[in-house]
């Protein structure tokens, strides 16, 4: 991405230039301090607030994404992940990957899991229409994984016959959730203290609401073609840990796997401000909901 002399921004896709325009431009600039907030280290952490066990299960996953081990000093790699500043602070980023406690330093890291009985938030009576609320708490490889268990521990299954045989078939592709709940962790926005990443298991659909909007010069629109990492060192390192499959494909694919299964996919609007929040909904598809798998 560069600026020409005229004011045009363009935007590289494949071998061509593609000019932005003024609502994009304005969007990314409103993003731009993102990137620079995981930089910074968090004020009064020390090296010792990160947890060396998760430090380990990072090397051995970017060994096997790698496929060579690294044999230089932790710390130094540390730096080049920007998990650690030259001086050996832990970064937003460090902290929110390796810290032993991270919600302690940034609150606004967890996530919250509701599972609502109905279509609706509120139930009949009017009050909090829910029969599970979950509170995730850890360095975001455990975020991740745990909100996925919970899904999953709530998710239907129903029949489908394949030829002579019966299948189940899980409510929703497990890529697209998957997908959808790694997005929000990589994206969401960590300078708004005041909101956590929600999602919300309805009856008829599954919400995963991350506080920020989309980034940078991402619309609604180009969400498949176009991509920008808003915390690109969270996402390095997720990468190399091995939760994000291709840098730039997951969406494509979990789009994919959602129509090939037969889901209807709402599509949701979300703000181009950075205090609102950005939401990605997963429509159920018709099957019978025998209940939950466990």
């Amino acid at each position: 991405m560069h600026a020409l002399h005229d004011g045009r921004v363009l935007v590289r896709k494949g071998a061509e230039n593609r000019p932005l325009g003024g609502e994009e431009i304005r969007q990314l600039a409103a993003t731009k301090s993102a990137g620079d907030f995981e930089s910074q280290p968090v004020a009064g952490a020390t090296f010792d607030d990160l947890d060396p066990a998760v430090v380990d299960e990072y090397l051995a996953g970017r060994q096997e994404r790698m496929r060579r081990p690294y044999e230089g000093p932790v710390q130094a790699l540390l730096v080049e992940a920007g998990a650690l500043t030259e001086a050996g602070e832990p970064t937003v980023a460090g902290m929110l990957l390796f810290g032993r406690r991270p919600q302690a330093w940034l609150p606004q890291s967890g996530v919250v899991f509701v599972k609502f009985v109905g279509t609706e938030p509120r139930g009949a009576d009017g009050v909090a229409g829910y029969s599970r609320r979950e509170e995730v708490t850890g360095p975001l490889a455990r975020v991740i994984e745990d909100t996925w268990n919970l899904v999953w521990s709530e998710m239907a299954f129903g029949a489908v016959i394949n030829g002579l045989k019966r299948e189940e078939r899980p409510e929703y592709p497990p890529f697209a959730v998957r997908e959808a709940l790694v997005n929000a962790v990589c994206h969401r926005d960590y300078r708004l203290s005041g909101r956590r990443i929600e999602v919300r298991m309805y009856a008829d659909r599954l919400e995963v609401h991350s506080p920020g909007g989309l980034p940078g010069y991402i619309t609604v629109d180009n969400i498949v073609e176009e991509h920008f990492s808003r915390n690109p060192r969270v996402v390095g390192g997720l990468f190399h840990w091995g939760y994000i499959e291709e840098l730039g494909l997951g969406v494509d694919r979990m789009i994919e796997e959602m129509v090939q299964q037969g889901t209807r996919r709402r599509r949701s609007t979300p703000s181009r401000t950075p205090s609102r929040s950005g939401c990605t909904t997963c429509g159920s598809a018709p099957p019978p909901r025998p209940g939950p798998r466990t």
